[in-house]
C-alpha cells in the first residue's frame, strides 16, 4: 500500500501550481477541498485507470471529502482531507477517521455503486497540511515522522480495539529544496518552502476477496 510514488506527485503538482500562481490571498492558508483534489489528481497521473468522485454521499446524510477508485490495484480509497490550522482540528481527523471506518453500515449500498466490489480493498486516508510555524504544528508534523500521531493526539476510541487502523502508513512530504532559487525572492515562496508539509495516514479497512481466499488457513 506505499503511497511515497502519489505523494511525491503530488509535492510536484504543487511546485507546478506555484510555478504560475499563489493560491492563498494573504495567510489564509489553503482549502482543504484543494488537498483531495490534487491528492486524486496526483494519483491519477502514475494510475490512469484511476477515478475519483467528489464529496461521495452515502447512507443517512454522510459523505466522504472524496472517493478514490483504482481498477489496476484493486483498491478503493474514502478520503477525508483536514488543515491542521488549531488544535480543534485534532478532534475533527478524529471524527473522520471515526466516518470513515464506519462506512461497513452503508456497505450494501457501496456493493450496489461500485462495480466488481468485492474484488477491492477499501483502504482509509486522513490527507492533511500544516504550516509548522508554531510549536503545536511543528508537533503534529513530528508526530506524522514519529508515527505516532494517533497515540499523542488521537481520542481514546481511536487506541482502542473498537476502531483498528490496520497497517497504517504515515507520511510526511516538505518542500525544502523544491523551489527554484529564481523564484526565492518572494517571500511568499520562501515561508512556503520553510515551513508548509502534506501529511497523510493511510490505512487498510477490509481486503478484497482474491486477498481473503488465498490467505493460508491456520
Amino acid at each position: 500500500m506505499n503511497l511515497k510514488k502519489e505523494l511525491k506527485a503530488l509535492r510536484d503538482r504543487y511546485v507546478h501550481i506555484l510555478k504560475y500562481l499563489y493560491p492563498s490571498k494573504g495567510s489564509l492558508g489553503f482549502t482543504e477541498r484543494n488537498l483531495s483534489v490534487n491528492f486524486a489528481e496526483a494519483y491519477r497521473s502514475c494510475h490512469p485507470n484511476a477515478c475519483a468522485w467528489y464529496e461521495f454521499h452515502f447512507g443517512k446524510k454522510m459523505h466522504y471529502d472524496a472517493l478514490l477508485v483504482d481498477p489496476d490495484a484493486k483498491k478503493i480509497f474514502l478520503i477525508e482531507a483536514k488543515r491542521f490550522s488549531n488544535p480543534d482540528k485534532t478532534k475533527e481527523v478524529d471524527s473522520d477517521i471515526q466516518r470513515i471506518s464506519a462506512f461497513r453500515e452503508n456497505e450494501e449500498e457501496l456493493r450496489k455503486r461500485i462495480r466488481d466490489y468485492e474484488e477491492y480493498a477499501v483502504c482509509g486516508i486522513i490527507l492533511g497540511d500544516v504550516w509548522t510555524e508554531d510549536s503545536f504544528k511543528s508537533k503534529i508534523k513530528e508526530s506524522f515522522e514519529k508515527e505516532n500521531y494517533l497515540a499523542q493526539f488521537g481520542a481514546e476510541v481511536l487506541r482502542s480495539e473498537k476502531i483498528s487502523l490496520r497497517n497504517a502508513e504515515y507520511y510526511v512530504q516538505d518542500f525544502a529544496g523544491a523551489i527554484p532559487e529564481n523564484w526565492r525572492k518572494d517571500n511568499k515562496l520562501q515561508w512556503f518552502e520553510q515551513y508548509y508539509c502534506l501529511l497523510a495516514i493511510v490505512w487498510e479497512i477490509t481486503q478484497n476477496a482474491q486477498r481473503t481466499k488465498s490467505r493460508p488457513k491456520t
